[in-house]
């Protein structure tokens, strides 16, 4: 399931992926891996309450099974059902109420996974009042559990042709911003 970034991109989206990556690398030495137990993930960064939620704490908010068909890796057709919670509802649990309405188009999300995969969201893409995407942290496919080495999550993007940011085993969510330089 882990694919590369496609070659073609639009220049602007090149200079945003390379902002993202160099602020990764920048600040990889102060990130230390979160070790939130096998059954919880760790949202952190630009948040107001920063913590970590249990499997058994997200299953109570409000669930949906979204119906998927996406290439794999190897390039076969798939369909699949997935189960779980909305992105932007569990990033609630952890941000304040009073954030400015436009900072979604200036923050993104970086997922990291327990073999260290990650990928990178942009907060626009599933704010409700801009893109709505409905991405869910998934722990049920096709109406059974994930496997042991894919939970307690995972991502799953409807609207990706591709199964390249299906993340599993996610084990942590930062939050952060696009640095007030790079927007002037």
């Amino acid at each position: 399931m882990r694919i590369g970034i496609p070659l073609r991109l639009p220049l602007a989206a090149t200079l945003v992926l390379a902002l993202i990556l160099g602020a990764l690398g920048s600040s990889a030495a102060q990130d230390a891996s979160p070790s939130p137990t096998a059954d919880s993930i760790e949202i952190f960064g630009d948040v107001a309450h920063p913590g970590t939620w249990s499997l058994a704490e997200l299953k109570k908010l409000p669930s949906e099974t979204v119906e998927l068909k996406y290439l794999s890796d190897t390039g076969e057709q798939q369909h699949q059902h997935f189960t779980g919670v909305r992105l932007w509802d569990v990033l609630q649990l952890a941000e304040s109420p009073d954030d400015p309405p436009d900072s979604a188009l200036t923050s993104y999300l970086v997922l990291r996974a327990r073999d260290g995969y990650f990928v990178v969201v942009s907060m626009g893409e599933i704010a409700p009042d801009y893109g709505d995407q409905p991405y869910v942290l998934a722990w049920q496919t096709d109406g059974h559990a994930l496997p042991d080495e894919q939970k307690p999550l995972m991502l799953v993007a409807p609207g990706d042709r591709t199964d390249g940011r299906f993340i599993y085993g996610i084990v942590s969510i930062e939050v952060r911003g696009v640095p007030a330089s790079a927007t002037s």
